[in-house]
């Protein structure tokens, strides 16, 4: 579950296709059902949401440091 919220599923590595047997399908579901669940989703600005728009400071902080990094190359 935390490899496909990494990045809101967009990173190359997110799950896709989870297989799984028969016999342990319903259980799976459940359990897979209730963990999404407990998840918050909402604003991303707000620090404590699991899942929503710029949710991890990763990329945030990566995105300053393009912006950054742009401003000073089109200011010179």
């Amino acid at each position: 579950m935390v490899a496909k919220r990494r990045d809101l599923g967009e990173a190359c590595t997110a799950v896709n296709r989870i297989y799984l047997h028969a016999s342990v399908e319903t259980q799976f579901v459940e359990k897979f059902t209730a963990g999404l669940a407990t998840l918050k989703i909402t604003d991303g600005l707000d620090p404590s949401v699991d899942v929503g728009r710029w949710s991890m400071s990763r990329p945030v902080i990566r995105l300053r440091r393009l912006l950054t990094m742009l401003c000073r190359v089109s200011l010179s």
